[in-house]
């Protein structure tokens, strides 16, 4: 007669737990090495993801303190134009007028001269070759005012004739041209050291907001992947098994 051996519930459950910790062991072998990268992949992720946030930030903020700056100095030479254009303007109407009170941009002519010249030095601090151009035009401008305080004195002194005839000669227009010449040398360093930007801000903004759109996609795509690459998993088999 054949028997068959069968097993009690209590030497079943000794089996199993006899084999658990063995196929423990060999599950926990086979998660380690995909356990132990998913963090460290993980964070490189996200420090890449946060450098190229930093980048377009700094390319951004960059270009846009840039072009602030070079408006801020173009907005001061329009400032020291504007002042060489009063004090020649304020000049012929005394010698037209013969009244005193034509002078008045010519007397504070100076002070502005300081302000508007200290202001570009601060702009663009750091920078030699535009603060050479800033002394320059600051001697040049100086050079023309002085002038005309000079020719002014002289006409209050009962030699009118002198002034006029240097008026009418033509002498004063060598150094205005000297003084256009350092206003368009110091405008080409401008252009140079900054120039202007094609595209407006808002071109640049709807450029910079697209470029963000993608790397933050390319970051959730990257992670979802590291996620599925690295993240520990246990095999079918032996969750059937358990």
């Amino acid at each position: 007669m054949l028997r068959v051996r069968s097993h009690s519930p209590a030497q079943h459950i000794v089996t199993r737990n006899a084999i658990h910790p063995i196929l423990r062991t060999g599950l926990d072998a086979t998660m380690y090495p995909r356990s132990f990268w998913f963090l460290p992949a993980m964070t490189a992720v996200l420090i890449l993801f946060l450098l190229g946030h930093v980048t377009l930030f700094g390319q951004w903020k960059s270009r846009s303190n840039a072009q602030l700056k070079r408006a801020l100095i173009i907005e001061q030479i329009l400032r020291l134009e504007r002042l060489v254009v009063e004090v020649e303007t304020s000049f012929r109407g005394y010698l037209l007028a013969g009244q005193k009170t034509f002078l008045e941009p010519l007397q504070s002519a100076e002070a502005q001269l300081t302000s508007i010249t200290d202001r570009l030095m601060m702009l663009t601090a750091g920078d030699q070759r535009l603060q050479g151009g800033i002394g320059l035009l600051h001697a040049r401008v100086t050079e023309f005012v002085a002038s005309k305080n000079r020719l002014t004195t002289i006409a209050e002194n009962g030699q009118r004739d002198q002034v006029d005839l240097y008026v009418k000669v033509g002498d004063g227009r060598a150094l205005f041209l000297t003084i256009d010449k350092a206003f368009k040398d110091f405008e080409s360093r401008v252009d140079h050291e900054i120039p202007l930007e094609e595209s407006d801000h808002e071109v640049w903004s709807w450029r910079t907001g697209w470029q963000l759109l993608l790397l933050d996609t390319a970051a959730v795509l990257t992670c979802f992947s590291v996620a599925r690459a690295f993240a520990p998993t246990q095999p079918n088999s032996l969750s059937a098994r358990s």
